[in-house]
């Protein structure tokens, strides 16, 4: 149970305070600009796989990009302490850049490169800029579950100091890009994020130079209790008592999996805790580390109790939350972890379960967008170079008491689209459908958002490896107070009855047409109840069906 701060400081001005916060934000949202505009891989720039954070020098978060990673940004505060108990303060230096993709210091696989500057002013460190992005490439399996442990998964970079003093370690990144299918794709990443940190840290010694401040200290604690007070006040709104939820998931070669989540409210504070859930398994990568885990716990929390006030980490102190360690959701080292997302991400799920009992009003249904289903193509291209490209491909949000679910969009990860136009002039494919799937969204007084189909051709010269990472394919997304659940995902051949595997590497050949169906959210409230004037609009749009609008809504057409 984490202790309460002292109380907020009555003499710091609250309009300068204001000022400052908004500030810091636009300095984030600068950094994550010079990111995407310079980062080589769709991944980064279309997906918005990144998240780029300040840090006080204790390691505890001030800010982060709007539209963020809610994962990213829970884990990096604990990324930071870790690293500054390996590298203490007065080992820093300008110039300095420390990175790291090991799982169990970082977000949770070895894609995710987390790379941090510290910031100088006047020749002390006032601060951390650091940023989370997921490159395309870090050796081994590529992007998939295939593997029984994490030895499988790429190259692992312990915290090392890739600058010292402003001199780049070229032997490592000799290492790094002599590792990887596409050296320059990851090295324009790297210096790309570079440039982000570059611009974070310009940005905040101008700041602080404009206001006089010698660091961040007292706004730091300010900040952070402000967060934490409204956090409290929120948490008082609702009743004490002990919430459970059950949620089922695909899991591995057919071997299901189950997350237990009892969410109990004491007051002003919660105790999320996982216990019962399923142990880890070494087979298959969808093991989670508990970062990861904890951090998608108290985004979600965040986002359903105090949306609107500052996010950073005094929002996250009245959270305790228990992982049983060996369990899917707080895997031990060596298991592996290359697709921990098809499992973290479902743990918002199993909080909003869990809450819609007693705070029905302000959560969304269970979403088929939670995962998104996620392709990793790569081989060698039509100019016969090789090329690694990650298709996201987005289900149905969950739909609330307030609206429709959002149809086509990634929940929670915040996670962009990839555009048809970026894919087929990056990869041997070709998109001869796309369209909204008819009846996915989940019958409700309001409509879980729907889900997509996409028919894709490959049209290479060379045979491509594929690795699918998707959930939901079996067990649906709930609709919430009544509201039907949204239809599954569906993944196969055209012209074949046999399905894709949801999780797992195959081979495309030149002529072949993949067939993606995703996921619908599901609905909220009684169907029976929807206006018939959003039924007969939803049947002229084709977002349902005749049979949909007479069996589930019980309007005559």
């Amino acid at each position: 149970m984490q202790q309460k701060t002292d109380q907020t400081n009555p003499d710091l001005d609250p309009v300068l305070l204001e000022i400052i916060w908004s500030r810091l934000i636009a300095i984030c949202d600068q950094s994550a600009a010079t990111l995407t505009r310079t980062a080589f891989s769709t991944l980064i720039r279309e997906c918005n796989d990144y998240t780029c954070v300040l840090l006080d020098k204790q390691g505890d978060s001030l800010a982060e990009n709007q539209g963020t990673a809610g994962s990213f940004a829970g884990c990096l505060p604990r990324t930071m302490r870790i690293i500054l108990d390996l590298m203490p303060l007065d080992s820093w230096f300008p110039g300095d850049v420390v990175i790291t993709n090991d799982p169990w210091i970082g977000t949770g696989h070895k894609p995710d490169v987390v790379i941090i500057k510290p910031v100088f002013s006047k020749n002390r460190i006032v601060g951390f800029a650091a940023n989370v992005a997921h490159w395309a490439d870090i050796s081994g399996t590529i992007w998939s579950a295939s593997c029984n442990s994490v030895f499988e998964e790429g190259i692992m970079i312990p915290p090392t100091k890739i600058f010292n003093q402003g001199i780049l370690n070229k032997s490592l990144m000799d290492f790094i890009e002599g590792n990887v299918r596409l050296p320059k794709q990851v090295s324009g990443d790297f210096f790309a994020q570079i440039a982000s940190l570059e611009k974070c840290a310009d940005l905040l010694i101008e700041l602080l130079d404009e206001y006089h401040l010698p660091d961040l200290q007292e706004i730091s604690k300010e900040l952070q209790s402000r967060a934490e007070a409204s956090m409290r006040l929120a948490i008082k709104k609702i009743p004490n008592g002990k919430y459970e939820s059950y949620l089922d998931l695909d899991g591995f070669e057919n071997v299901p999996l189950h997350i237990k989540c009892t969410v109990e409210v004491m007051d002003d504070h919660i105790i999320v805790d996982y216990g019962g859930s399923s142990p880890q398994t070494n087979t298959g990568g969808i093991n989670c580390v508990p970062a990861y885990t904890a951090a998608w716990t108290a985004y979600t929390l965040k986002s359903i109790l105090d949306p609107q006030t500052y996010k950073n980490e005094g929002s996250y102190k009245p959270f305790s939350i228990k992982i049983p360690e060996g369990s899917i959701l707080n895997a031990t080292y060596p298991a592996p972890v290359n697709a921990r997302q098809l499992v973290g991400r479902c743990v918002c799920s199993s909080v909003l379960i869990a809450l819609q009992s007693i705070i029905p009003t302000k959560v969304i249904a269970d979403s088929g967008s939670n995962p998104d289903l996620m392709c990793t193509f790569y081989g060698k291209g039509l100019n016969e170079e090789p090329f690694v490209f990650v298709l996201c491909i987005h289900g149905g949000m969950g739909a609330s008491a307030h609206g429709d679910g959002i149809s086509c969009s990634g929940f929670p990860a915040n996670s962009g689209s990839t555009p048809i136009e970026m894919m087929e002039s990056n990869a041997p494919l070709i998109a001869w459908k796309r369209e909204i799937r008819t009846d996915s969204g989940g019958p409700g007084k309001y409509r879980g958002g729907y889900g997509q189909e996409l028919i894709l051709e490959m049209t290479g010269n060379h045979q491509i490896e594929l690795a699918m990472l998707s959930e939901r394919v079996n067990y649906k997304a709930q609709g919430f107070s009544g509201g039907l659940s949204g239809t599954g995902y569906q993944l196969g051949w055209i012209d074949s009855d046999q399905a894709l595997p949801s999780k797992g590497l195959l081979q495309v050949k030149n002529g072949e047409f993949l067939h993606f169906i995703t996921a619908g959210g599901g609905g909220f409230g009684n169907p029976s109840d929807r206006s018939p004037t959003a039924v007969v609009q939803d049947l002229k749009d084709e977002i349902i069906s005749e049979t949909s609008a007479t069996e589930d809504y019980k309007i005559q057409t």
